[in-house]
């Protein structure tokens, strides 16, 4: 299998073999001042695109999302970069009742496990786009013309900041008013972060810091 990094990852087919054989499953606790929504996840030992956990700037990304679910998201149409698991997502659609679609690299065993996870959590008909970033979306004929781009804990691929940044190009460019909000919860290298916002400038996009590690990119 080919990696985020453009090499072959050694050891597939015991790694693929790992990925599916060992897993827990989860119930997280997403925004402590509603601990009645929770979100099931089965997250697997190993897969080499990291995708196999829920990552930590979910529950950040939560709150501020709530915060500003009535001026910000409702009634937008929302496209997920980076699903992974699909928790973020899981958690806006069947809690705060959001239009979501979900996308990740396009690998079989990360779109089976975030279906997985949606039928775990009981929300039904998911649509998940398999999505190479810098490559054209194949959408589904009924998914195009986002409104808001949204993505968490996006920046820990470094070497695909490039790519990242044509993704999220493509999307926002698709019509006027589009924008991109992404967080993280990681703590990145200074000179990483520097690096990602000056591609976004150079690729004629736009950034504005919102606080708790929460950025809008709209066009410039």
């Amino acid at each position: 299998m080919e990696d985020l990094f453009g090499a072959l990852s050694s050891g597939d087919e015991k790694e693929e073999a790992q990925f599916h054989e060992q897993y827990d499953v989860r119930e997280l606790t997403l925004d402590p001042s509603h601990p009645e929504w929770t979100v099931k996840v089965r997250e697997f030992t190993f897969h080499p695109l990291n995708a196999n956990i829920a990552w930590p700037g979910n529950s950040v990304f939560i709150e501020w999302i709530i915060a500003n679910k009535d001026s910000i998201f409702d009634g937008k149409k929302i496209i997920e970069l980076g699903a992974a698991t699909g928790v973020l997502s899981i958690f806006l659609k069947k809690h705060l009742k959001l239009d979501v679609i979900s996308s990740d690299y396009n690998d079989t065993q990360i779109t089976e496990n975030l279906h997985h996870n949606f039928e775990l959590n009981e929300v039904p008909n998911h649509v998940h786009i398999p999505h190479t970033w810098g490559t054209p979306f194949e959408y589904p004929s009924d998914c195009h013309n986002f409104d808001i781009v949204i993505g968490t804990d996006v920046l820990s691929y470094v070497s695909q900041f490039p790519n990242l940044v044509k993704t999220i190009h493509l999307l926002v460019s698709n019509r006027p008013g589009n924008v991109c909000f992404i967080s993280w919860g990681r703590r990145l290298r200074k000179e990483n972060v520097d690096n990602f916002f000056n591609l976004l400038v150079g690729a004629g996009l736009k950034y504005e810091s919102l606080g708790k590690r929460v950025y809008r990119i709209t066009m410039a």
